[in-house]
């Protein structure tokens, strides 16, 4: 009689299902899903955001559009400001996430190209270097 051995040890059926059975297809899937989703959500977080000009619709040299309104509440609130959702399709503005100068505000705007408005900036994201 070997009592150093843990009740698990002597009887396998004591074990914890999961150890048991391997995880059914859907909730691997649904987990690496999770996991793709929280690396986007750290990668957002951990990028860097810049303003463009006013009057443009495109990002600075170096820089990319957001490319979600996710991402863009991100950013409003790494660079200080209030996020305020997405707009309506405003074809006056810059398309994606914007910065409205007298508002002081940032929203998304869901316009398919949007264009150069003299108190709106667009907000891009660092492009990573290798």
């Amino acid at each position: 009689e070997d009592a150093a051995q843990s009740p698990a040890a002597q009887n396998p059926a004591a074990q914890s299902p999961a150890a048991q059975s391997p995880p059914e297809p859907g909730i691997a899937k649904s987990t690496a899903a999770t996991a793709a989703d929280g690396q986007r959500k750290d990668a957002a977080t951990s990028a860097k955001y810049v303003m463009g000009e006013a009057e443009t619709n495109d990002c600075p040299p170096g820089s990319k559009p957001l490319e979600e309104s996710d991402e863009c509440e991100v950013a409003a609130s790494n660079l200080g400001k209030t996020y305020q959702g997405e707009g309506n399709p405003a074809e006056i503005d810059p398309k994606g996430c914007i910065f409205r100068i007298p508002d002081q505000d940032v929203y998304w705007n869901t316009h398919e190209t949007g264009a150069p408005h003299p108190a709106r900036q667009p907000i891009c994201r660092e492009a990573l270097t290798a």
